[in-house]
């Protein structure tokens, strides 16, 4: 039995504490691609076992947690389907410190968010002020929250998500950027751990205009 199975029991115990509204899940992150071994709730984000890691998991578990940090709380997400989360995941670690297995919980935040907009339309919105009262209203409020992880039901969706972000960051598209650029965008894809997913590379590649081979010799560059 490996190090993540053990945990299994925890996932249908939380799902059974913690009631309908939240999602826990087991991911085993030695194997990216199908990390997911144990699932509760699985409606919330319509994963399942067998599902890929999460783009932020797969970061921490490339880059390592900083500070001896064992896990990360009360950070937001979004599933599939657009809805945001409040999200926490602890880190479970073999002997050696190296991270094994995470263990995440999931909450919906969506509709609590369409609730507190229906309630501020009774109260009027009391003690704020216009500024906020309008954060408060419409899609405004959803589209402002920063979004730590995505909780993609696919790997193909995890490797977008992935390179989104990061091209999201430039002004100009790929096939306009120079080579410097594009090594650095390599850069950052391999830092989220990119490459350590199947078909990530050849996603890169097609989206960058640029062979897969120009790509090994970016990375190897960047090992010199």
């Amino acid at each position: 039995m490996s190090l993540a199975e053990k945990y299994i029991p925890l996932v249908d115990f939380l799902t059974q504490a913690l009631g309908p509204n939240f999602e826990i899940v087991l991911h085993d992150v030695t194997e990216p691609d199908n990390s997911i071994i144990a699932i509760g709730n699985s409606d919330i984000s319509g994963r399942k076992v067998g599902g890929p890691i999460t783009d932020l998991a797969l970061k921490i578990v490339n880059e390592g947690l900083k500070d001896k940090q064992d896990y990360i709380a009360n950070y937001n997400g979004r599933l599939g389907n657009g809805n945001l989360t409040r999200s926490s995941t602890y880190f479970i670690k073999n002997d050696q410190g190296v991270i094994e297995a995470a263990l995440c919980i999931n909450l919906n935040i969506s509709p609590l968010m369409e609730a507190r907009k229906y309630m501020d339309g009774f109260i009027g919105n009391t003690g704020t002020t216009p500024q906020t009262a309008n954060a408060c209203n419409g899609s405004d409020l959803d589209t402002a929250v920063e979004v730590f992880e995505h909780l993609n039901a696919n790997i193909d969706d995890v490797i977008q998500a992935i390179i989104n972000k990061v091209l999201n960051d430039y002004s100009v598209p790929p096939e306009r950027m120079s080579v410097d650029e594009k090594i650095e965008v390599v850069k950052k894809l391999s830092a989220h751990g990119l490459f350590m997913l199947k078909g990530g590379l050849i996603e890169v590649a097609n989206r960058m205009n640029i062979s897969e081979a120009t790509i090994y010799r970016y990375l190897n560059k960047l090992k010199s």
